[in-house]
């Protein structure tokens, strides 16, 4: 690394310089592969977040339309209708049961949906656009130092 450090800083005689062209030829060969890596892993991680989308996309239709088909929804409706026990016991001999409204249930079913739906599309944005960005990454510019402002 020193001696090629050194040609460039110094300057090569002829035979020397057919070595340097050599070495910048595989260079950019290397950086040719690296773009075609970078292109391939860009485009798989844009056609898995689409999948992910249409994936989710297909839930939610079936969620609306056909939710006892569903198994998660199918048990919250069949569990939704009695309310959920929350507390039960005895006090002096008598019996104590409380349960949650089935109303009040559902609301924080549906809480928990929305921040499950919103974390997903954060999740497949992130995917989808980290892969574009890797589809116009320049090898160049991913090799080359950064200097400090």
């Amino acid at each position: 690394m020193e001696e090629v450090i050194r040609e460039l800083v110094v300057g090569a005689d002829a035979g020397e310089g057919s070595r340097l062209q050599k070495s910048s030829e595989s260079s950019s060969q290397g950086r040719e592969l690296l773009q075609q890596v970078l292109y391939v892993a860009g485009v798989s991680m844009v056609v898995g977040g689409c999948a992910v989308l249409l994936y989710m996309a297909v839930f939610m239709f079936k969620l609306i339309h056909e939710p006892r088909d569903l198994a998660l929804a199918g048990f919250v409706l069949d569990h939704l209708g009695d309310g959920a026990q929350a507390v039960s016991g005895t006090i002096d001999g008598r019996s104590i049961y409380l349960r949650f409204d089935p109303s009040l249930l559902a609301g924080v079913y549906c809480i928990l949906s929305l921040a499950m739906v919103t974390t997903c599309a954060t999740v497949i944005r992130g995917l989808i656009s980290v892969g574009l960005r890797l589809m116009r990454l320049d090898p160049q510019a991913a090799t080359s130092q950064v200097t400090p402002r």
